[in-house]
């Protein structure tokens, strides 16, 4: 995870993912947001369910 630049990457396909967005630079793909935090290094994630 970059918090500068608001992305996280896929460990096995290494792509790159907006996290505000949701979407792949390259190919434009998209895949479902959700609102987290950094809190003393650890991501927290909300959600749904």
């Amino acid at each position: 995870m970059d918090e500068a630049e608001c992305t996280v990457s896929c460990p096995w396909h290494l792509w790159e993912w907006d996290l505000e967005t949701g979407e792949h630079a390259v190919s434009g793909k998209r895949i479902a947001t959700f609102d987290c935090e950094v809190a003393d290094g650890d991501v927290y994630v909300a959600a749904p369910g």
